[in-house]
């Protein structure tokens, strides 16, 4: 048979392409998927839309030389079917591969396309793929399909999810069944206990069985609770049955009696003794003798009947022929009957029968045995008729229901109602009344054309939206990922599209030639922007492969060197173990080459660190033998300078892991310590004296938390932290740490007491300023036009006058000169000396700015200049002692807030230049 041959026998379905039915263009221009060379046949099978390509894709993928041609129009193929038939005789293991992963992923697909359950249950009964099959067992539609992936299902674990969340109470209890880990009964019996009582219970009984055949504890006393319990109600009902009732409590209690504990032994023993106390109970009437049934009555043959079997010369041929012939048929058609054929074996029967003239006792035996053939396949014949007639009632409904869809417009619905139908009828095509069934169904195809083509045009609005989001992809700004996940979702809704416009049966209905040109250039235009950052990340993936490689090699030559280096073998066994977890960087196709190359290195590592570890071992041993009999050496100096020696030996012998290293060590020191018994207590009540100096300074760092911490006025509390200070001073060698806490936390305090001085300083100041604005608006600004005091500027002031005043004998002038004031003393100034206090006001401007280092206004120049030359003088003659620009400050500030008798205009303006010089001051010196 040729090759084509070979591939038309198996896939019947495709078309012939004569040249007879080609045109001489086609005769002459092959197609570029038929064309010789590979690149182009490989481009054409994965982008071009030809319907005679996509007819051919099944033969491409069977027959083409090149396996990516081969790849290209497998990834293309969409029936479960001819998948398979391409992966029982396909022998390459890459596109092997690549039909197993379709396989996979129309096996497990649970849309409304998915392919027939009977092409699923076979890949579940072939595939060995674990995933798929637990996949399959918790999201398959269909419970038949999730009852046969359970039955492949190994892990535990997995059987559990399905015993809890499958939908058929028949699969949760074939899950169950194959449950074997009492964690996992454990864990789906608690979580049945509100979803399925019945099996519920049901597995917590095995559960219970099960734990008392491996004489679990628990169980054990759980049962013996229980037995207990029931005897001890036997006892309280004082009817003549009791013991009988309890008998099988007793044989329950015999089955543990070697493991109960001695209490519920005890309780057993005393319920037994109760129960064994004699009771008076009436006479029980003599038992009536049971009546004997009747012999079975065996057929007894007449006179005659007896003679002509003993006469008979053997059994009969064709009687035999008779009943192979109706066994062989009942079992080659187990699960179908034919009445015809039935009644043609029973015709065959009788007419051996009446042969067997007189019959044989073979004969007899073979015709009984033909008969209950016979009447079992008539059985099965009525039971056919049955479902027969079942079959054509539901189908009656299917076609109204069928009906009233195509009715209401709704396409989807009647395809599923006529792929029931179908499926329905798929054994009673060739009864008369399925045929009038058919004829009413295929009578509403135009209808489902006519819906077919309003749904296209509804679509094709669709595809134009879909075009339009395909071809803004380019200009998105979206990550590359998120632009292919893009791009493959609207290709997706595209097949949709086309799949949901398809009536199985007829001819291939897609969209129109240009939308799908339009549609898949945009989608080659959006990949060719994600293309570099794919290529990159190629690139990375490469690199990353290569640094792989050559740690492998690195590893491996580190494990065979003639005198390895231990200690980097360890880190490089750690390194290798952690970059197992990186095995995802790498590029797919080489990942599993990586793989086994760094498991590879690994091993051999690993083998060669196992017996460093042994020698290390031995040599640890020898030292720990030799510590031993370090105690038998009479001087005691010598015993521990040898026990020195050991303790460097053992570190230049080398580590094991940390587990085996601190057991041997642990060995190795219970020699020596005793050695180092006298050291060891020297050292103890060194380190006793070094803890009590640590707790008293760190007492102190302790007190001195506390005082900071504390509400009172620090500043009170100076004598107390001094009193810390001189305790520092009684420590030997105090520690530095310590120590230096403690000074910071004294630092701290001082800055807390100078913050304080200087807030309860400002605050002063701050009311020195009200006091003396205050007493400039009474006499000055608070005067009527007589130059009397305003009673209402006397109120106010009253009651804005601070209540707060200090011993400060400038503040209580302050508060006195008020008081007079508002007592009526007021007294007036006279011209002179408003213009000597207005003259002084200037000159302690000047002075001020002076001291500030501010500019002074231009009519007040002259002024500062003769300030500056006298100020100089007097220094430079030693007539005045230079003070603190602070200071100094200090007493301007003073001198001012006294002047409150200045005109407002006069008041004001000094008073601003006086503000701005002393604030200038005190930022300057903070």
């Amino acid at each position: 048979m040729s090759n084509s041959s070979y591939w038309k026998s198996i896939f019947p379905t495709y078309p012939n392409w004569q040249p007879d039915d080609m045109n001489w263009k086609q005769r002459i221009f092959k197609p570029k998927w038929q064309n010789k060379n590979a690149d182009i046949r490989l481009e054409s099978v994965t982008t071009e839309q030809d319907p005679q390509l996509i007819s051919n894709l099944v033969e491409i993928a069977a027959t083409d030389e090149d396996k990516r041609v081969r790849g290209a129009a497998i990834k293309r193929l969409h029936r479960l079917d001819n998948i398979l038939k391409l992966h029982a005789v396909e022998k390459d293991s890459d596109v092997q591969t690549l039909l197993h992963e379709r396989i996979r992923q129309l096996a497990s697909s649970s849309s409304e396309t998915r392919p027939a359950l009977d092409l699923r249950m076979q890949v579940v009964e072939t595939t060995s793929d674990r995933d798929l099959i637990e996949h399959l067992a918790q999201r398959a539609p269909e419970a038949e399909l999730r009852r046969a992936a359970i039955a492949k299902v190994g892990r535990q674990g997995v059987l559990g999810d399905c015993c809890i969340v499958d939908s058929d109470a028949d699969n949760r209890e074939f899950a169950a069944a194959r449950i074997s880990q009492h964690t996992t009964l454990k864990r789906v019996i608690g979580a049945l206990r509100k979803r399925d009582k019945a099996l519920h219970d049901k597995l917590q009984a095995r559960l219970h069985d099960e734990l008392l055949a491996q004489k679990d504890p628990d169980a054990v006393q759980a049962e013996a609770l229980k037995i207990c319990t029931g005897l001890e109600k036997l006892a309280l009902n004082k009817h003549s049955q009791k013991i009988e009732a309890g008998a099988d409590l007793h044989k329950s209690w015999q089955r543990i009696a070697g493991q109960v504990t001695p209490e519920m032994t005890e309780r057993y023993q005393r319920i037994t003794e109760r129960l064994a106390t004699p009771e008076t109970v009436p006479e029980k009437a003599a038992p009536a003798e049971p009546v004997s049934r009747p012999a079975k009555v065996e057929p007894v043959a007449t006179a005659g009947a007896t003679t002509a079997m003993i006469e008979a010369p053997q059994a009969s041929e064709a009687l035999a022929k008779a009943l192979t012939a109706i066994t062989g048929y009942a079992e080659e058609n187990a699960e179908t009957t034919g009445a015809k054929s039935v009644r043609k074996l029973k015709s065959h029967l009788e007419k051996a029968w009446k042969q067997c003239s007189p019959p044989h006792p073979q004969d007899l035996e073979r015709w009984n045995e033909a008969n209950a053939v016979l009447r079992g396949l008539d059985e099965k014949l009525e039971a056919q008729h049955q479902q027969f007639e079942k079959d054509v009632s539901e189908a009656q409904e299917l076609l109204s229901l069928m009906k009233d869809e195509l009715a209401e417009g709704e396409l989807h619905k009647a395809l599923e109602t006529r792929a029931r139908l179908q499926k329905l009828g798929k054994d009673h095509g060739k009864h008369s009344e399925w045929k009038k069934i058919n004829s009413t169904m295929w009578g509403m195809q135009a209808r489902l054309r006519e819906l077919r083509d309003w749904h296209h045009w509804s679509n094709n609005k669709i595809r134009k939206r879909l075009i339009a989001e395909m071809e803004v992809l380019p200009q998105a700004d979206l990550h590359p990922d998120a632009l292919l996940d893009r791009i493959k979702s609207l290709q997706a809704e595209w097949k949709a599209l086309e799949q949901s416009e398809q009536i199985p049966g007829e001819k291939q209905f897609s969209a129109a030639p240009w939308m799908w040109r339009k549609f898949s250039a945009a989608g080659h235009t959006a990949f060719d922007t994600a293309k570099p950052y794919l290529d990159k990340r190629s690139e990375i993936q490469s690199r990353h492969a290569q640094s792989l490689a050559t740690f492998c090699a690195d590893l491996e030559q580190l494990a065979q060197a003639e005198a390895p280096d231990w200690t980097a073998l360890g880190k490089g066994l750690n390194r290798g173990r952690k970059k197992l977890h990186d095995l995802n960087k790498v590029p797919a196709n080489q990942r599993q080459k990586i793989a086994k190359k760094l498991k590879a290195a690994l091993d051999k590592a690993n083998a060669a660190m196992q017996g460093h570890y042994q020698d290390v071992e031995k040599e640890k041993m020898k030292l720990i033998r030799a510590a031993s009999q370090l105690v038998h050496l009479p001087e005691r100096s010598e015993a521990i300078a040898e026990a020195k020696s050991l303790q460097s030996n053992w570190k230049a012998a080398g580590s094991l892991w940390r587990s085996k290293e601190q057991e041997l060590w642990n060995q190795f020191r219970e020699h020596l310590d005793p050695l180092f018994a006298e050291l060891k207590d020297q050292q103890a009540s060194i380190r006793a004296a070094d803890n009590e100096r640590l707790a008293a300074q760190k007492a102190l760092c302790s007190s001195m938390q506390e005082i900071l911490a504390s509400k009172q006025d620090l500043a009170a509390l100076h004598g107390k932290v001094q009193g810390l200070q001189d305790s520092w001073k009684d420590i030997p060698h105090p520690d530095r740490k310590l120590l230096q806490s403690f000074q910071d936390l004294v630092a701290d305090y001082q800055q807390q007491v100078e913050k304080a001085q200087q807030q309860q300083l400002n605050a002063d100041r701050e009311r020195w300023w009200q006091k003396s604005a205050l007493l400039h608006e009474l006499t000055v600004s608070g005067k009527t036009a007589k130059g009397e005091l305003n009673k209402r500027t006397a109120a106010k002031v009253s009651k804005a006058w601070p209540e707060d005043s200090s011993d400060d004998a400038f503040e209580c002038s302050m508060d006195k000169a008020c008081a007079e004031i508002l007592a009526g003393n007021m007294v007036s100034m006279s011209d002179s000396e408003a213009d000597k206090l207005k003259s002084d006001a200037r000159a302690l401007s000047i002075r001020v700015e002076f001291i500030a280092g501010l500019p002074s206004p231009e009519e007040d120049r002259d002024q500062r200049m003769k300030y500056q030359v006298d100020r100089l003088a007097e220094s430079m003659s030693g007539e005045a002692a230079r003070q603190p620009a602070s200071e100094e400050a200090n007493a301007a500030e003073t001198a001012w807030l006294g002047m409150y008798a200045l005109p407002e205009g006069d008041y004001s303006a000094f008073g601003k230049r006086i503000k701005k010089a002393l604030n200038a001051v005190r930022e300057s010196h903070s």
